[in-house]
């Protein structure tokens, strides 16, 4: 009795283990903003940019800290003279120089790390928002295809029923159930393509394979401009935060190219057995030789110029692409309004239609086939046309 109260413990305690993780291995996505919180915390930038962040706060506290004690020790003697010996410490000074310089420099590194990250997670969004779009156009035209087989299954009972009275031939019947096989396969296809959708996105976000994707459809996006804006602000504080990165830089050794260093100690030397010789060092170290801070400079200034055409080029870009989508979205629209108006609305009770027909036999397979298909593909041209139309509102966004 005992043994089996420990094995019941035993599977009880297994149980509710296995219940545990497989609440915790399932994440439910419930919308596009779920999935990019979810995607921010497997990011290697986010990740990367904190380690260098941490790396250059290290070099914050290193300024100001003072440079090891140089200790000498010399011993020697001249035609017989007793033997003497010379101790010296010598502080290098130059650390005490330039610290307000310094800290400038490794703060705008971290600033422009700052910056440059939230670039890199914009970019990320968007592409990540073009990709979860393709995924909710599979999920509709997987939509479609489900309800087509819903109500085809429906045709078959019906005509299935005709066939065992004698009402209809054994080919029509066999024509009408490869039909409902056709569409079915087409179903199944379509759960591979809603796979391969979601794979993508979790390997581009990283994500782990535990993450379930919402049942959600395909929605018109509408352009907000407030996104765009922030889009666009970012990359130019990002070029800038790099450039001021480059301003500290130049102004360090234009600052140290014309500062001389210095240095202090002390020393005990013994000139003979008996006494004992004691005294300061200082030493000052005067640049005359300029030429390396002058080329440093110079590389920096090419380096600045580099930043401010990248800033042009990006604006230039900017402009052209903004105006190209915003033609893009202006014909996508028109098409979408006419497939609602002259499509959805009007045929919204077609399939119905012919599929009741069919049955009562007052259109033939041939044409019926025909018909269904063509309704099909219209509504999967539709959504498609829905996908482009909000790809085109994400890139217009970016851009504008």
């Amino acid at each position: 009795m005992l043994i089996l109260n420990n094995i019941m413990k035993k599977i009880l305690i297994l149980v509710a283990i296995s219940i545990m993780c497989s609440q915790l291995k399932a994440q439910q996505i419930t919308d596009f903003e779920m999935l990019y919180q979810l995607s921010l915390v497997h990011h290697p930038d986010s990740k990367l940019s904190e380690i260098e962040r941490q790396k250059l706060l290290s070099q914050l506290n290193e300024i100001g800290a003072y440079n090891p004690v140089l200790v000498q020790y010399e011993a020697g003697q001249i035609n017989g003279t007793p033997f003497d010996h010379k101790i010296s410490a010598t502080q290098d000074l130059s650390y005490l120089q330039l610290q307000k310089e310094k800290k400038s420099n490794v703060q705008s590194q971290i600033e422009a790390i700052t910056k440059r990250n939230e670039f890199s997670l914009l970019k990320m969004r968007n592409e990540l928002e073009k990709k979860y779009q393709h995924y909710l156009l599979q999920k509709s035209i997987m939509n479609e295809w489900e309800h087509l087989e819903k109500t085809f299954e429906i045709v078959v009972s019906k005509m299935k029923l005709q066939y065992e009275v004698g009402e209809i031939d054994r080919v029509l019947f066999t024509l009408v159930r490869n039909e409902l096989l056709s569409i079915t396969t087409q179903k199944e296809l379509q759960k591979i393509a809603i796979f391969q959708s979601e794979n993508e996105i979790k390997s581009f976000a990283l994500l782990p394979n535990s993450v379930v994707f919402p049942a959600e459809i395909l929605k018109q996006k509408i352009t907000q401009d407030s996104n765009a804006k922030i889009q666009s602000i970012s990359y130019n504080n990002w070029l800038d935060s790099e450039k001021n990165v480059l301003d500290s830089e130049i102004n360090m050794y234009q600052k140290s190219a014309k500062k001389p260093s210095f240095n202090a100690g002390l020393f005990s030397q013994s000139l003979n057995k008996e006494l004992l010789y004691a005294g300061i060092l200082v030493g000052v170290s005067i640049p005359i030789d300029t030429r390396v801070s002058k080329a440093k400079i110079e590389q920096l200034d090419w380096q600045k110029n580099a930043l401010s055409l990248q800033k042009e080029q990006w604006e230039m870009q900017r402009n052209y692409q903004s105006e190209v989508y915003l033609q893009q979205l202006q014909v996508l629209q028109s098409l979408i309004k006419t497939y609602e108006e002259q499509f959805i609305a009007e045929n919204a009770t077609q399939l119905d239609r012919i599929q009741l027909q069919l049955v009562l036999g007052e259109i033939d397979f041939v044409r019926f086939s025909q018909l269904q298909r063509s309704i099909q593909d219209m509504k999967i041209s539709y959504w498609q046309l829905i996908e482009k139309h909000n790809i085109a509102v994400i890139e217009y966004q970016f851009y504008n």
